[in-house]
């Protein structure tokens, strides 16, 4: 109950200047980490409403809390707090991300209501008195002024507009939205384990902990720590399942650069080299030997760095001055400058 409040705290708290008739970012728009995020929210639904309709509440607020804690609150909220509190005000990355934040809190807000139903209903009313619900959300096109008179959002007409080259074929695409989570999931977990391994590093607290030594390198949370820039050096086999299945998430949306981005983005590494090859025997680059496994090879190396002291994030750049601003810090100090004039 604590995980699902204060995670839909967070969702409500950073949509407070969203207007969703002026801000809203079109699905087919949403860069593709977003586009992953929506993918596997439907995916929630369909889950939840198939363990409802078999009044197994437990399983589906068990899968609920499983998405919560496994990639809303661990992965993707984590991975877009840089973007929500340093992009610019009016930034297309925040508006996106703001926009997936709202479609998200409206459908756990609907699925946890039949177990968390004066919670569901708490979120519910907070929604209206910020205008971030659209008018004729229940079931017969009036104002939902309840939690209970709303209706879900059909997993069908939602993934025409955000992957269109589904189709019809909603289960299927949603099965590939799975897949590529797990393709990211094992690129990550790689990762740490071959920059951790060779430096002898053992998280503080014991076992279980989330944030790794000083040593350098990434934590078991996915982020980098305060020592180095990590490079990522990822090969794909052509035609493997999980080359397949970032290719179809990422078709119309820059291909290769937009699946390189996405690794980028997911393991928050200073940079990562994606390459596509016939096999996973080619030389990655990397400081450790590439990990090969079901298609996938992870390379890791340290690499000069700089952090930005704005973001806190990594990037691997040479020349710079300690205490340079990043590009995407730079551009918003700049808009928020615009904006007040000065």
């Amino acid at each position: 109950y604590r995980k699902l409040r204060r995670t839909l705290v967070f969702l409500l708290g950073n949509l407070g200047d969203f207007n969703p008739n002026e801000d809203s970012v079109p699905l087919a728009e949403l860069p593709v980490l977003d586009t992953l995020a929506v993918a596997l929210t439907l995916s929630l639904q369909s889950r939840a409403l198939a363990a409802y309709a078999h009044h197994d509440h437990a399983t589906a607020i068990r899968v609920v809390v499983d998405f919560v804690r496994e990639f809303l609150s661990k992965r993707y909220l984590d991975s877009r707090k840089v973007v929500l509190y340093c992009a610019g005000p009016d930034a297309l990355p925040r508006r996106a991300a703001q926009t997936t934040l709202l479609f998200i809190a409206q459908v756990l807000t609907q699925l946890v209501s039949p177990v968390c139903s004066f919670l569901a209903e708490e979120v519910w009313t907070q929604l209206q008195a910020q205008s971030l619900l659209p008018p004729g959300a229940s079931a017969d096109g009036a104002d939902a002024t309840s939690v209970f008179d709303a209706r879900l959002p059909t997993v069908a007409s939602v993934m025409t507009h955000l992957v269109p080259q589904s189709g019809s074929d909603c289960p299927s695409a949603l099965g590939e939205a799975e897949a590529v989570r797990e393709v990211l999931e094992r690129v990550r977990g790689t990762a740490v384990r071959q920059w951790t391994r060779p430096l002898g590093v053992t998280p503080k607290g014991g076992k279980g902990s989330d944030r790794s030594d000083k040593a350098g390198g990434l934590s078991s949370h996915g982020s980098v720590s305060e020592l180095a820039a990590v490079s990522l050096s990822v090969t794909l086999v052509s035609g493997s399942a999980p080359h397949t299945c970032l290719l179809k998430l990422c078709e119309g949306r820059g291909g290769a650069e937009c699946m390189q981005q996405l690794l980028l983005e997911y393991t928050g590494a200073a940079e990562c080299r994606l390459t596509v090859a016939a096999d996973c025997t080619a030389d990655t680059g990397a400081s450790q030997p590439g990990e090969s496994r079901a298609g996938v090879s992870v390379g890791v190396k340290r690499v000069l760095g700089l952090q930005c002291p704005r973001c806190r994030r990594w990037a691997a750049v040479e020349g710079a001055a300690a205490g340079t601003l990043c590009a995407d810090c730079e551009a918003a100090m700049q808009a928020y400058r615009r904006r007040v004039g000065c």
